[in-house]
């Protein structure tokens, strides 16, 4: 799966539409653990024979907080394993970081670069401006996926605030990418608080697949739910659906392309004693 970096934005503005400024709770919590599963099905609309790529990944990831929770803060995160699988061609990959055996150099390579090695980032406006994920276009055997931006997982509102109704919001902008962002907080339950997401997206990527240079523009908007806890201010799932339609262009010959995301995320917090 080849990685598009959704995190790295170089520029990030927010536009509120609520009382009150952007301004998080105290987090009673300095460590958390996500769980984030992604399936893709890609699908190039060549002529009189269309090829669809089929992909799941499942990536577990932990996160430490590194300074106390603001407009702009510290984290730490350390990807313990990434697994998955590819479906591409008439045949299947699988692979596991926690069994690399059958991996191509080049895969093995772009997995343990990417196992149990601390990463500290930069939570701006609740999105992430350091790099998650290593960037070595070369390295990276897999292919399109979604890219998690961990800003997101803190309610970004004191709790005095939150409300149902609270809509806000905001803009990423990578290169010549850029995302645009709704939210409103539809309902708050036993302390959960349900927050909707609306999100047009525009994409123009580079990549290399099979050794070739690889020019993605596509357009689409992502739907997702979130549900955060209202004590600890941390997210606890979050479901998403994204669909893009655009061209893939190799070597000067521009393909139709339509992508179809689904990903889940699950965060755990450390168990009480």
């Amino acid at each position: 799966m080849q990685k598009l970096n959704w995190i790295g934005w170089k520029f990030i503005w927010m536009l509120l539409f609520a009382s009150g400024e952007l301004n998080a709770q105290t987090y009673p919590t300095h460590m958390f653990r996500v769980v984030h599963e992604v399936s893709n099905i890609t699908t190039l609309h060549i002529p009189d024979q269309p090829i669809t790529i089929q992909s799941k990944k499942s990536t577990k990831t932990n996160y430490r907080l590194l300074t106390p929770v603001s407009t702009r803060f510290e984290l730490e995160a350390t990807t313990e394993n990434i697994s998955g699988n590819l479906f591409a061609f008439g045949r299947e990959e699988k692979f596991n970081s926690n069994d690399t055996a059958g991996l191509q150099a080049h895969e093995k390579a772009w997995l343990m670069s990417n196992i149990n090695k601390p990463r500290k980032m930069v939570i701006n406006r609740f999105h992430t401006e350091g790099l998650l994920y290593d960037t070595v276009e070369s390295s990276k055997p897999f292919y399109f996926e979604i890219e998690e931006d961990p800003g997101k997982y803190f309610l970004p509102f004191n709790k005095k605030i939150v409300k149902a109704g609270l809509i806000w919001s905001d803009s990423t902008l990578q290169d010549s990418s850029k995302q645009l962002h709704q939210y409103i907080i539809t309902k708050i339950i036993d302390r959960q608080v349900f927050v909707s997401v609306l999100s047009d997206w525009i994409i123009i990527n580079k990549l290399s697949q099979l050794g070739k240079s690889v020019l993605q523009q596509l357009k689409g908007i992502a739907r997702s739910e979130r549900v955060y806890d209202l004590n600890s201010g941390i997210m606890q799932s979050e479901s998403m659906k994204v669909k893009l339609s655009g061209s893939s262009t190799m070597e000067k010959e521009a393909l139709p392309i339509t992508i179809e995301l689904s990903s889940n995320t699950a965060v755990s917090l450390p168990t009480q004693k």
